[in-house]
């Protein structure tokens, strides 16, 4: 049990760490999802709803983890017993609140996204997505002529073949950090389980002592 409880805050220190990586990702996805053109435009145009609430969602999400790692930094530092129970369980309180609404956020996303895919919106993208076949040939005839086209084709091309690579990662990075999210939380309890422990120790001795040791009789005295 003592090596358990000493691998504890150790393993949860570490799982914090990676949370910290993931709140940078997060909060640069946000920033490129703001500002780079060519990762919001179709967001926006076709999503609108989801996009402005991705706009409050990523930050949001990618400042609090930031703010639960230096949480939980405090807390391991903390030398009062009491004081590191309370910030731990904070933590652990926090993270669980988190990691529920970005569970729900994901869901309305992605139940909202399936929707619209059967949609006849999407049936009309489909339809124009068809058309663009006849567009390659010309933007490859319009090459011999000038450089640009050619490379608008091959942008086309490189993001016709990456989106199901980028939806496949960004499922499997959302379902790991919402993993750690929760692993992170639990360990949180498990050492505030353990801050506590000494003392109970203590009041079990003393309860052992109490009840173990015979009184002394008025001869003795």
């Amino acid at each position: 049990m003592g090596c358990v409880a000493r691998a504890v805050p150790t393993a949860f220190l570490h799982i914090n760490l990676l949370l910290m990586l993931f709140a940078g990702a997060i909060l640069s996805a946000a920033a490129r999802l703001k500002w780079d053109p060519s990762a919001y435009i179709a967001a926006r145009e076709l999503f609108s709803l989801e996009y402005r609430t991705a706009a409050v969602m990523l930050p949001a999400s990618g400042f609090s983890i930031m703010l639960l790692a230096h949480l939980a930094l405090t807390a391991l530092r903390c030398r009062r017993l009491s004081l590191r129970r309370v910030l731990l369980i904070l933590y652990a309180t926090t993270t669980f609140l988190v990691v529920w609404c970005e569970v729900v956020w994901g869901c309305w996303v992605t139940y909202r996204v399936l929707r619209w895919m059967r949609g006849k919106q999407a049936a009309e993208l489909r339809h124009a997505l068809q058309l663009s076949d006849h567009l390659h040939p010309l933007l490859q005839h319009l090459a011999h002529y000038h450089p640009l086209p050619e490379k608008v084709n091959q942008l086309m091309e490189e993001a016709e073949k990456d989106l199901p690579s980028n939806v496949y990662v960004l499922a499997c990075a959302s379902g790991i950090m919402v993993g750690l999210q929760a692993l992170s939380a639990a360990l949180a309890l498990l050492a505030a389980r353990g801050a506590r422990r000494p003392r109970a120790r203590a009041l079990d001795a003393h309860s052992t002592v109490t009840t173990t040791t015979p009184l002394r009789s008025a001869d003795d005295l």
